[in-house]
């Protein structure tokens, strides 16, 4: 159906893509509505750059990260 070089692109845009919309550290703070020093309890655990693992020690809970959006994985 498609040429090699073409799912080569595709993949490669699919992949860009990803990593463009992976979210921010920033932007997880702003998704768990806590600012300064009520942010100390945050982490960033991992980076794939398609996808990153956030964490909030305070509760104890892990996010995925992936598309601009949250995902409680605890």
């Amino acid at each position: 159906m498609y040429s090699k070089s073409k799912k080569r692109w595709l993949i490669i845009l699919i992949i860009l893509l990803l990593s463009i919309l992976n979210p921010s550290y920033s932007d997880f703070k702003e998704y768990t509505g806590l600012t300064g020093v009520n942010s100390e309890h945050l982490h960033k655990k991992l980076n794939f750059f398609i996808f990153s693992i956030y964490e909030n020690d305070a509760n104890n809970k892990k996010y995925l990260a992936i598309l601009m959006n949250f995902i409680d994985i605890s």
